[in-house]
């Protein structure tokens, strides 16, 4: 099965206090490409909800709408 196609879905909410971050919706394709290349594209769509704009804890990310989008190869030996 040469084409692996995935969705996935995550729902990012605090550990305590139901302070809820945001949602991400995550598409995923890689193919097969003879026994040692493996070829792929990933897209990213995360949506803020509550605290939008705000920075979170630690670091100096805000909680902002992102969308994101990747392409990857990979040679096995």
């Amino acid at each position: 099965q040469p084409l692996t196609l995935t969705v996935m879905y995550h729902d990012y909410q605090a550990d305590s206090g139901g302070q809820h971050f945001g949602t991400e919706i995550d598409l995923l394709a890689s193919y097969a490409l003879q026994k040692q290349w493996l070829l792929g594209a990933k897209f990213a769509d995360y949506s803020a909800d509550e605290g939008a704009g705000a920075v979170f804890p630690g670091t100096t990310q805000a909680n902002v709408d992102t969308q994101k989008v990747w392409a990857y190869a990979v040679f096995q030996y």
